[in-house]
């Protein structure tokens, strides 16, 4: 969109700060697309996945912090009806995703043995049971 055309003059941050959100999105869910495949081979892509969650989380909170309600409020009378950016292509492929995610995640607890309760119990203060490598884990999980 041309400067001239930019009502308010936060316009152009707010594009910036929301395209970089949809980006990070979109990488968030080309890794969660391979997490059965990284649980298996000890593949750090879980560790991408979650640093790269901090991106959209540090957007929001950019937004938050520095784009005043009026000019977000101008700003949404120029855009579609019924949007509300619950309905953009990044939150929509993450909510298809995180059932696949789920489902290796509860796979990999039934192999290890373990359930919901096992992992709260492990992650408690004073917990004194069996330490295991995330090596272990995906090993035994293999």
């Amino acid at each position: 969109m041309p400067e001239a055309e930019l009502r308010p003059s936060d316009h152009r941050f707010f594009q910036v700060v929301h395209l970089t959100t949809e980006y990070a999105w979109v990488a968030i869910h080309h890794t969660l697309c391979g997490v059965e495949e990284a649980l298996r081979e000890h593949n750090p892509v879980l560790a991408r996945c979650s640093a790269l969650a901090a991106q959209p989380v540090g957007c929001v909170w950019l937004l938050l912090d520095s784009l005043p309600q009026l000019s977000l409020i101008s700003m949404r009378v120029m855009f579609p009806p019924n949007t509300t950016g619950l309905d953009s292509p990044g939150t929509g492929n993450l909510r298809r995703a995180c059932p696949a995610v789920w489902d290796a995640f509860e796979g990999v607890m039934a192999r290890q043995g373990t359930d919901l309760d096992g992992l709260v119990e492990a992650a408690a203060p004073g917990y004194t049971g069996p330490q295991l490598t995330m090596h272990e884990v995906v090993s035994r999980a293999a």
